[in-house]
Parts: structure tokens; sequence; C-alpha cells
């Protein structure tokens, strides 16, 4: 074992180091997976450092990224998400990568004792393909492919060109500052992509965002579409999450609105850039994507285990 080497529990003290690690790694990676640990103290409990001596060498988090509910599907899975990084001079010291995930998986394992019951669980990981080391060590820990994402980004400068949508429809600013306007969303957007809902926590996390918002469509008191947006300070960029449209309102024009909706959100708080994910093999969102302007900048790659 590496002499000196210990964990400890995340706490706000730690900050500065935990962007002085986030620098080492820009220096080396153009694209990488990082994760801060937040403000909330509840996940602290979720996040390791790693020190040798007093040297802050890395960190590593877990989080429920897709929690099942009663009344789904039970073939339906729950997704707890890992993330290391370890500072650039110790990447190649694999011993270091397994005592962090070691504890870390202990983590996700209390994390998946406390979701819902009747569900399998999966530890996922996503990392750019750039992240050798990160990839090699999963891999060898058993992990298999998941899926992968686009990274897209578009020059908020250059023309957009709106669709009209169908008649009847309202589409407005969302704060959903209530609770209920809250879980209104939720069961819509869950009602597109039962298998990885957002949930309460993470709408929560993205509502706390600088200049977020939420464009949404309805018909009558029916969600029928929306789109998220917000200021990135990490990127100095805007992000584009989670837009979707309703079965019944597809190919009306609706999606496209939403989009340019949200583009032009983002360029009326003076952003230059808006970025965006998709998975690699959804075509008719990278069609929309593409004639919108947004290019392909990076791709993720994702692994998966059986959490038991």
């Amino acid at each position: 074992m590496l002499n000196h080497f210990f964990l400890k529990k995340y706490e706000p003290a730690y900050h500065s180091k935990v962007v002085e690690l986030y620098q080492s790694l820009k220096e080396k990676y153009v694209d990488f997976i990082y994760w801060w640990p937040g403000k909330e103290s509840f996940t602290w409990n979720f996040c390791d450092c790693a020190f040798i001596g007093d040297k802050f060498i890395g960190k590593g988090q877990v989080q429920p990224i897709a929690v099942m509910e009663e009344g789904d599907s039970h073939d339906l899975k729950h997704k707890i998400f890992i993330n290391i990084k370890i500072h650039p001079d110790y990447e190649k010291e694999t011993e270091i990568y397994q005592i962090l995930y070691e504890s870390l998986y202990k983590k996700a394992l209390k994390i998946k004792d406390s979701l819902p019951t009747g569900f399998g669980c999966l530890l996922c990981v996503g990392n750019f393909r750039e992240e050798e080391e990160n990839n090699a060590f999963y891999l060898a820990n058993g992990f298999k492919p998941l899926n992968s994402l686009y990274g897209m980004a578009r020059d908020l400068s250059e023309e957009m060109v709106a669709s009209e949508y169908p008649l009847g429809i309202e589409v407005r600013h969302w704060q959903m500052n209530q609770e209920e306007e809250q879980l209104k969303y939720l069961r819509a957007e869950k009602e597109i992509w039962p298998d990885n809902p957002l949930g309460l926590e993470r709408l929560l996390e993205f509502k706390r965002n600088p200049n977020w918002t939420a464009i949404t469509a309805f018909d009558g008191e029916d969600i029928v579409g929306s789109v998220m947006a917000w200021e990135d300070l990490g990127e100095q960029a805007g992000v584009i999450e989670d837009l979707f449209v309703k079965e019944a309102y597809r190919k009306s024009g609706l999606g496209r609105y939403l989009l340019v909706a949200g583009l032009t959100h983002l360029q009326s708080v003076e952003l230059k850039e808006a970025q965006l994910e998709v998975v690699t093999d959804n075509d008719k969102a990278l069609n929309l994507y593409r004639s919108a302007g947004f290019k392909e900048i990076s791709e993720e790659k994702r692994f998966y285990i059986e959490l038991k």
C-alpha cells in the first residue's frame, strides 16, 4: 500500500483542494467528467477524498441518478453513478483507484438499500474516451458497456430559425416553484423516459443553476413538451437539458420551437455557446440538433455492473 495514504469524508474545508484537482486534470484533458461535491451536506457522506500525507490526490462520489417508484415495471432498474478522479501524477496507481472504489461501492450499497424494493440496481460510470486509465480500471473490475453520449455545442451568435407550433398549444416559461408543479412535470417527463426518470432531487439540483428556466408546452392543463436551460458557470456556457415532446405532438414543429426558445433564453443572458448531451443512437434527436446548428464535440462512454 502507498505510504501515508488514507481516505476522509469530504468537508467544505477541502473545497479549494477539489478546485486544484479540477485544474490539474484540465491541464491534461480537453474533456473529462468531473463532479463537484455540492453545497448540500447530505451529499458529503457519499464523497471520499484521498490523501497521501497532507497532499490531496483524488476524490470519488456516488449518487443515485435514476430511481424507480412503486407502480413502475419491475423490469426497470435503479441507476447509481460513481465518479472517481485522481491527480494526473497518480493516475497510473491502480491501488488508489481500488481503495476509493471499494469504499464507494459500500456507499452505493447503502444507497441501494434506501431505495424502493423490488427493482434491480445498476452501478454505472461515465467517462470521456480520452480518460484511458479511468476507463481501463472499470473494465478490469467487470464493468460492461451501457451506452454512449455525444456532447454537442452550438455558437449562440449564429442565426436561429424557429418553427411554428400546433394551434391550441400554450408555451411559457415555467419556474415550477410549487412542489405540486414539480411533481406534475416529473410525471410527464417519466412518460418519455420511464427507465431514466429525472426525479425530484435532480430537478431541484438543476433549478439551483444560474439563469435556470423551463420552457413548457401545455395543451389545456396537460404538459405535452418541455425543455430546460441554464448557465454552467464552470464551462461558461449555456446548457440545454431534458427536451421532450409527447408522441402525439411530434412532427409538429414543437420540438424545434422549444429548442430554439431554450437557445434564445441562453442568448438573452449573454452566453456565447450552448451545450447538450444526446445518446449516440438517438437518430431523431441527433437530426434535430444538427439541423439546429449543433455539432459533436465529445463522446462519453458509459459502463455498468449489477449492484448486489
